[in-house]
């Protein structure tokens, strides 16, 4: 209920490629650096990521390229929070929250100081454990197997800092396909086990809909609805969520839905 779709044209795009280059290469490009660097200490409340981003960042105008790049940074974790906030309420009183992110792709690159973001984006738990897997799993360098992190921000119920564990089993070797977790869920040898860990499910914008990956995609989302636990998905447009509900639609049975 909360998605804004905006359309942007051809000439939109190369219009912003310019001015993002441009901006890039001057000294603006610090006011992402003092973004997150500076260490949050109190849970931003806001309504949409304009006012995530201001409140945050302590201001209230930023250069276009400077708010584009920050969003595009801040997309994946103040997602996540969201929806979690959604799934597991605060009044929920959650101390440890298992989160597999499935068929993980560029979310899995993303430096641990930007996922950092949802501990102050009103997420619901105290402490947070995220794992990744898929075939298109990428290096992440901030990431050595588990790095953990923590803010001085504590839920009500909870006299602890809320923190942040990120696992990320793939790193560089001469034949990356020998790690586990870069695998397709339904074939990781440690399938149950993963199952069992998780608390929610997330899928970003995995496009389980369209044709060339239903078939990649349908024995994983068989497993994960058997499993009757939350599963939080995105899609990149309003056609990608329709065909991703119809596909959804499709491969569910009626105890699934319940």
């Amino acid at each position: 209920n909360h998605a804004k779709f905006i359309k942007i044209t051809p000439e939109d795009v190369e219009q912003h490629i310019k001015e993002n280059k441009e901006w890039a290469s001057g000294p603006d490009r610090l006011q992402i650096t003092k973004f997150v660097e500076a260490n949050p200490t109190a849970s931003v409340k806001a309504t949409d990521m304009t006012e995530y981003i201001n409140v945050r960042g302590g201001r209230s105008a930023w250069d276009p390229p400077a708010m584009r790049a920050l969003s595009s940074l801040l997309t994946f974790p103040l997602t996540l929070a969201y929806g979690l906030s959604k799934i597991f309420p605060e009044e929920h009183k959650i101390e440890t929250l298992n989160v597999l992110v499935v068929g993980a792709r560029s979310e899995s690159s993303l430096p641990m100081v930007w996922w950092r973001e949802m501990l102050c984006a009103n997420s619901s738990a105290v402490t947070h454990n995220i794992r990744m897997v898929g075939p298109g799993l990428q290096q992440n360098k901030s990431v050595y197997k588990t790095a953990t992190t923590s803010v001085d921000i504590k839920p009500f119920y909870s006299e602890a800092n809320k923190s942040l564990s990120l696992v990320n089993n793939y790193t560089v070797t001469a034949d990356k396909k020998l790690h586990n977790d870069f695998s397709a869920l339904h074939e990781h040898p440690d399938l149950n086990k993963l199952l069992r860990w998780a608390d929610v499910f997330v899928l970003f914008n995995p496009g389980y809909g369209n044709d060339t990956l239903k078939a990649l995609w349908e024995p994983t989302m068989h497993q994960l609805l058997h499993t009757h636990k939350p599963i939080l998905c995105t899609a990149y447009g309003e056609h990608d969520l329709h065909r991703d509900l119809q596909a959804l639609d499709r491969i569910s049975s009626a105890e699934d839905h319940q």
